[in-house]
């Protein structure tokens, strides 16, 4: 079944973005705006949330878009990067943690892809890297832009929209998930493996948990294979 709800969420936030840009009058930075919105959603996905499962039709399809924006998000920072004459450092500050910010962010999503190959926690502690990327970029955003994502206009409704959803989801993820979320000890009767990146659990209760595998939290080795 297609995740109508998911994609008409990701799809709709795009389509805003580009709109408020666009009415504004400043196109051409519609593409680091895009970024920001796609990184915001990139932390949303993330969150595991109940009710977004439920609109991507499954914790692993809503992963498969949480890595799709993940990329997109390189794709238009790579753009941006390059419309900018490509330097790392600017002559202003805003400038250069805009530049810190991308390199910072491509990085770690190069690591994210290595991460069969690595112990969990070291990839668990790099990933939380991206968080301080995200903060580069809304500080460049914001210290370019001036007072202009500062006043109630369409634009700074967005873009602020956008921003406190990524920082609140951010900072859920990396301070708030593990002992929220896992709040009670259990015994799993069955561990089944569904794709390459998901596996499901069958509890006592008979229910069942779906989770990407770098997610899963269990006192116990997994069978051989698993």
């Amino acid at each position: 079944m297609k995740s109508i709800k998911g994609i008409a969420l990701i799809a709709v936030s795009i389509l805003l973005t580009i709109y408020a840009w666009a009415s504004a009058g400043m196109t051409n930075f519609i593409v680091p705006g895009l970024a920001l919105t796609t990184l915001s959603l990139t932390f949303l996905l993330a969150t595991r949330n109940a009710l977004l499962e439920k609109w991507f039709h499954g914790i692993e399809k809503m992963y498969a878009y949480h890595k799709f924006t993940a990329i997109f998000s390189v794709v238009l920072l790579a753009l941006h990067n390059v419309a900018m004459g490509g330097s790392l450092w600017g002559s202003h500050l805003a400038a250069q943690l805009g530049n810190v910010g991308i390199y910072l962010f491509v990085s770690i999503v190069l690591v994210a892809y290595l991460g069969k190959h690595i112990k969990y926690e070291a990839w668990r502690w790099i990933h939380r890297f991206v968080y301080l990327a995200y903060i580069f970029g809304l500080f460049h955003a914001y210290m370019l832009m001036g007072g202009r994502l500062l006043t109630p206009t369409l634009l700074g409704f967005i873009v602020g929209f956008y921003a406190i959803i990524g920082l609140a989801s951010g900072f859920y993820i990396i301070f708030l998930y593990q002992s929220l979320a896992f709040r009670h000890l259990g015994k799993n009767l069955q561990v089944k493996r569904l794709n390459h990146d998901t596996v499901e659990l069958k509890n006592p209760t008979q229910s069942k948990v779906r989770l990407p595998v770098r997610s899963v939290c269990l006192r116990q080795d997994f069978p051989r294979g698993i």
